[in-house]
């Protein structure tokens, strides 16, 4: 039927095969990709030449009029049909767009938001005149402002501490010339008045014009991150500028940091490199701190003569060991000086106790030979007996002398003092103990300060260590005295714990002997020590010298080499005041008795009982007690009639002789008081002042001695 109908509608038949053509034509065209405007312009170019040659193909046919009249009318409304569709598809097309673009927009708009609000930065944005338009979380948190409060306001009348806002100006106005000011840092404020150390990033804001409109900034507050950093430079400055050397151990022991002061050390001890002078067992060390989690202290090593500390500490949390190295060779020198001294101490407290109560013995043998010897009945033999025992007495009583001077409890008469001139008069008998194969040389610094000190002790420390620099020289030699004031400064202090600082007169006394052995140097100044030959020393020279030279509130060096000589310092401290002249030989007068009333206090029977009968025998009344407490007894029954105190300082029962005299002249200010004792009054542990109407005596004594002192004290003025 469809080829009948063909046949018999030629026209429709060529129409509808056009039609499906250009139909045809305007899908490939379209599947290639061609725009919108390009399948109009090809719809048209179609339809026209469709309809060109369906012009010609149906006005031929029959019926092909009525066929073209259709055939134009489909073709028109396929071609408005297209054109139609293309517009609308283009307005749908925009309008999808736009929807896409403001969603893009939108979340571009979110994202940016929230990350404002997520960042740890406060974030701002100002307007040319200052005026804060953006105001973020992080800004609420740094300076305690909320938004609200801020928006539109002035950041500087915010924010800024008045001392800062002149500062500002200058990074505004460049801000505003177009320039960013990347990692700005000045102090801020917060709501609650504390300063707080910000850093600041500013931008200028352009519009599309490329005005600036506003500024952006971001801010963090880094007081605490600069407050750690200072601490963390703080800290590490500690090992840097360490004057100690500090050193860092791996975990496997190895040197992974050491300081200045380290490398100092090792230059030192005459290394170039700080691991040669690690202990060898450093490694283990190292292990052995960390596994056991304990520090490791007093580890010692010897470097030639120098001893040197180390102390190990663990760092378990980064798995290291701190070391910290000290030079202890000083120390452990002033400790072994520190012990010989207080050995010394010892010693001398002994001696001296030994002395005081050999004195007390002496005093009843020189006293009781002297009351034989005077009488008239003794036969010649028993006058040379007794001569023997005095001076055999004598001999004794200058040893326990010299122990008393080194356990420094001699009584001392101390006077301003030209050591120039001590010297000058020693070296006259000087020379003649030396001898003629030992040359005496004074080298004596002119004008020297004077020094408080007893006279005949500084005679005696100048002949103890002339005779022993002389015994050092026994085929002759030269011997040389000499002074000099020095300043004894902190560091010497610190090198030598007996000294102290402040001006000094050094008296030195130097030889070219045979020295003396190091070994033998800690040891000289002890009782009975000697290097001489048995037989030809006492052992106390220099032992009296020391305790002199403690006594006078000085100290004495020793410097030796072997072989060359020795050399030995005094040192005593400079008076501001003038020497006093020296008066010439005391002539001797006449010893004279009386009739007073003599309280004698005295705690030894022996020596009670000589002192009593000397004093009787020169004609006083003698009331005599063993204790103070005793012879309180007596002052309550007598104390109008006693007109002088002899009493011995170091008693028992509790109360010494400084104490009985201090309650007596108490209730009787013109009693006259005179001290005995083989100490001086240091033992008595109080400050001994002879004022007027006292009077000390020393023993062991003379009876004329006694005697002689009592009168002198009894015509004394009150």
């Amino acid at each position: 039927m469809l080829i009948e109908w063909i046949k018999s509608h030629p026209g429709y038949a060529v129409f509808a095969a056009l039609w499906i053509a250009a139909l045809a034509f305007r899908q490939v065209w379209k599947a290639r990709g061609a725009t919108k405007s390009g399948r109009v312009l090809a719809g048209w170019i179609v339809s026209l030449l469709t309809l060109a040659a369906g012009a010609a193909l149906l006005t031929r046919a029959p019926g092909g009029l009525e066929s073209l009249l259709v055939y134009l009318m489909v073709s028109g409304l396929l071609v408005l049909t297209e054109a139609g569709t293309v517009a609308i598809a283009e307005a749908q097309e925009n309008r999808r767009k736009e929807k896409e673009a403001r969603e893009t927009l939108l979340h571009v708009e979110q994202k940016l938001h929230l990350h404002i609000e997520q960042t740890p930065l406060g974030v701002m944005e100002l307007d040319l005149e200052g005026r804060l338009l953006e105001w973020n979380s992080a800004a609420e948190r740094i300076f305690g402002f909320a938004r609200e409060e801020v928006i539109g306001k002035d950041f500087r009348h915010l924010i800024l501490p008045e001392s800062a806002r002149k500062d500002l100006e200058a990074v505004w106005d460049h801000l505003l010339n177009g320039s960013s000011e990347p990692g700005h840092m000045h102090e801020n404020v917060t709501r609650d008045g504390r300063v707080i150390l910000c850093e600041w990033s500013n931008t200028p804001i352009r519009d599309s014009s490329g005005r600036i409109i506003g500024i952006s900034s971001l801010c963090e507050d880094i007081t605490e991150k600069h407050r750690a950093a200072r601490e963390i430079e703080n800290l590490a400055a500690f090992p840097r500028y360490n004057p100690n050397p500090v050193m860092q151990f791996s975990e496997q022991g190895e040197l992974v940091y050491f300081n200045e002061s380290a490398e100092e050390m090792a230059r030192s001890l005459g290394k170039q490199k700080v691991s040669e002078i690690l202990p060898a067992d450093v490694a283990a060390a190292v292990r052995d701190c960390l596994e056991n989690g304990g520090k490791q202290e007093r580890r010692e090593t010897k470097i030639g003569t120098q001893t040197i500390a180390w102390a190990f500490f663990p760092i378990p949390a980064v798995r290291c060991v701190h070391c910290y190295a000290s030079d202890i060779t000083s120390r452990l020198n002033l400790e072994q000086q520190l012990r010989q001294s207080q050995k010394m101490q010892s010693v001398g407290q002994l001696a001296a106790g030994v002395a005081h109560d050999f004195n007390n013995v002496l005093t009843i043998i020189q006293g009781h030979c002297e009351l034989v010897m005077s009488g008239e009945k003794v036969s010649k033999s028993g006058v040379e007996s007794l001569d023997q025992i005095r001076m055999a007495s004598d001999r004794a009583a200058k040893l326990t002398q010299q122990l008393l001077t080194f356990g420094r409890k001699q009584f001392m008469q101390m006077e301003l003092l030209d050591l120039n001139e001590v010297i000058e008069r020693v070296t006259q008998m000087l020379r003649r103990v030396l001898g003629e194969n030992v040359n005496l040389r004074c080298n004596l610094a002119p004008r020297v300060p004077a020094v408080e000190a007893d006279a005949t002790m500084m005679e005696q420390v100048i002949m103890n260590l002339s005779v022993n620099a002389r015994d050092a020289m026994p085929g002759g030699g030269s011997l040389t005295i000499g002074t000099v004031p020095v300043m004894v400064s902190r560091g010497y202090v610190e090198r030598n714990p007996e000294a102290r600082e402040g001006t000094f007169i050094c008296l030195s006394v130097s030889d070219n002997g045979t020295g003396i052995e190091p070994d033998k140097l800690s040891k000289l100044f002890e009782p009975f020590f000697t290097t001489k030959e048995v037989g030809k020393g006492t052992g106390l020279g220099l032992a009296t010298v020391y305790g002199i030279v403690k006594q006078h509130q000085g100290w004495i060096e020793v410097e030796s080499d072997l072989g060359k000589g020795s050399v030995f310092k005094v040192y005593l401290p400079a008076s501001g005041k003038t020497a006093q002249a020296r008066n010439g030989k005391v002539v001797p007068q006449k010893v004279r008795g009386g009739k007073e009333t003599v309280l004698l206090v005295e705690d030894e029977d022996g020596v009670l009982t000589l002192a009593r009968g000397i004093l009787k025998s020169y004609g006083y009344e003698v009331l005599d007690a063993r204790s103070g407490i005793e012879a309180l007894r007596l002052w309550a029954q007598h104390d109008t009639r006693i007109d002088l105190l002899l009493t011995d300082i170091v008693m028992p029962a509790g109360m010494s002789g400084l104490d009985l005299a201090k309650k007596l002249r108490g209730e009787k200010r013109d009693l006259k008081v005179l001290y005995s004792s083989g100490y001086s009054i240091e033992v008595a542990g109080q400050d001994f002042g002879l004022t007027d109407g006292m009077a000390f005596l020393k023993k062991p004594y003379q009876p004329a001695a006694l005697a002689q002192k009592v009168r002198e004290c009894l015509d004394m003025p009150a």
